[in-house]
């Protein structure tokens, strides 16, 4: 019998969706996610989901021996953000979405995120579970506001500093805490306000399919 293949995300825009699927699950944390060209910023939030942290950076071109130069990996990569989730006890993931700065429609740089979460998965002996909802959460201004932060982190200081940065507190991984903990803001928001006040007036919510994908957008 030859071995399935499963995703390792079921992606998302809507926030509502996203929140029913953490309902009753008052612990268990979050993963972020800073997706680019290069490389995939990774945060974590606590198991409360109150405080997001840099975790890591994991590069999605490895150096190819054979033919001397680099490639892209993203099957390393996705053994790699399961084998986080897997330690860390992950139940659900927030991932950037790069909105034009001006605001408008997703462009091609939303399309190639999606494209790249859309093929991270591995093998359903290795998974032994559904795909975990991801929300594609608005990015725009997280990489300055990361670069702020690392900028502030290396600043000289007169009273005893604290630990220097390691790997992990670089760009890229604080623009997915930056991301995870928006999102983690936003979704304890939500939950402090009452069901009708989070729908427009005449609206009604339709419920999603247990067994089904989400629609992405």
């Amino acid at each position: 019998m030859a071995a399935r293949w499963v995703r390792l995300f079921r992606l998302t825009r809507d926030e509502a969706f996203f929140a029913a699927a953490l309902r009753g699950q008052t612990r268990g944390a979050l993963l972020g996610l800073d997706v680019s060209d290069r490389h995939i910023g990774v945060a974590l939030s606590d198991e409360e989901r109150l405080v997001a942290f840099p975790l890591e950076t994991v590069e999605r071109r490895v150096w190819d021996r054979q033919r001397r130069e680099t490639r892209m990996c993203d099957a390393a990569v996705a053994q790699r953000v399961a084998t986080l989730v897997r330690e860390r006890q992950v139940i659900a993931a927030v991932a950037g979405w790069p909105l034009p700065l001006r605001g408008g429609v997703a462009g091609a740089a939303c399309e190639r995120v999606c494209d790249i979460l859309q093929q991270w998965g591995v093998l359903e002996i290795e998974w032994r579970q559904s795909p975990l909802p991801c929300l594609l959460w608005d990015e725009r201004y997280s990489t300055q506001a990361a670069r702020d932060l690392l900028g502030r982190m290396r600043q000289p200081r007169r009273e005893p500093a604290p630990a220097p940065p390691s790997a992990a507190h670089d760009e890229n991984a604080l623009a997915a805490m930056t991301i995870l903990q928006g999102a983690m803001d936003r979704l304890a928001h939500l939950a402090q306000e009452p069901e009708q006040e989070r729908m427009e007036p005449g609206e009604r919510r339709t419920p999603h399919g247990a067994g089904g994908t989400h629609t992405r957008f």
